[in-house]
């Protein structure tokens, strides 16, 4: 939204300073704050608290990636042979998806058809990475507890988001309340396993090799076969998941 980016702008240079800057969860925040009047239809409108939050290594890090991924791509796009124009917008759409807008087809002078970044796109497209705004009707509200608000609500979003997508809670197909019940109270469950092996794996720094997902895909390899007295045996559990298991200190299993 143009108000958002305006807010950006105006505060851009302070938050280029470390006078603004604050310790957050390990990490470095800078914050300024803004008065923002919001209309509320009808010729009334209502004062709130605007809080422009910057990461510097948040920033850092998603530049980066944002830069490593154009220049694949544009690696990539090097090595196809584009008979035509729309062959290469084409590849673009498919290949480099959102991105495709930082990159620009243009035929040379031998009649070769290359597809190169569009450095103007890439700088409009990362020029806000690293920023977050909060807009709070709560006045005087100290910086880090406007944010820790806001990182709960965004994980409180993503549990959910988790809870209806990611843990198999699709119809229920039954019309027996017991039942229905059952089947909330064990998604419940699962979905506090989950939370609670995501932040051991943020503790351990998993996340930043692999997502709770592929955790639980890999922990899917680990077999047990039952006899028919009823007796569990184990399977053998590799070394990896045995690193895993260890790594977010859950005890071997038996």
């Amino acid at each position: 939204m143009a108000w958002r980016n305006a807010l950006v702008r105006k505060h851009r240079s302070a938050l280029a300073s470390p006078k603004r800057s604050f310790p957050f969860n390990g990490r470095i925040m800078r914050h300024v704050s803004d008065v923002w009047r919001v209309d509320m239809g009808k010729g009334k409108s209502r004062q709130v608290e605007a809080h422009i939050f910057f990461e510097p290594a948040c920033q850092a890090e998603r530049m980066a990636k944002l830069e490593k991924t154009i220049f694949n791509l544009e690696d990539k796009a090097a090595k196809e042979d584009f008979r035509t124009r729309r062959d290469a917008f084409i590849w673009l759409r498919e290949n480099a998806s959102s991105l495709a807008r930082c990159f620009s087809v243009r035929v040379s002078r031998d009649g070769k058809i290359d597809v190169s970044r569009k450095p103007r796109s890439i700088a409009r497209l990362s020029a806000h990475m690293g920023y977050t705004l909060v807009i709070t009707s709560y006045a005087g509200a100290a910086p880090e507890t406007v944010l820790a608000n806001h990182r709960c609500l965004d994980l409180v979003e993503k549990l959910f988001d988790s809870l209806k997508n990611e843990d198999g809670q699709y119809r229920l197909r039954t019309g027996v309340d017991e039942s229905a019940e059952g089947r909330l109270f064990l998604a419940f469950i699962a979905l506090v396993l989950r939370a609670s092996i995501e932040a051991r794996m943020r503790k351990a720094g998993l996340l930043r090799k692999m997502t709770t997902a592929d955790f639980f895909a890999q922990m899917r390899k680990i077999k047990a076969v039952y006899t028919k007295s009823g007796k569990r045996f184990l399977l053998e559990i590799s070394r990896k998941n045995r690193e895993l298991l260890a790594s977010v200190k859950i005890p071997p299993l038996s």
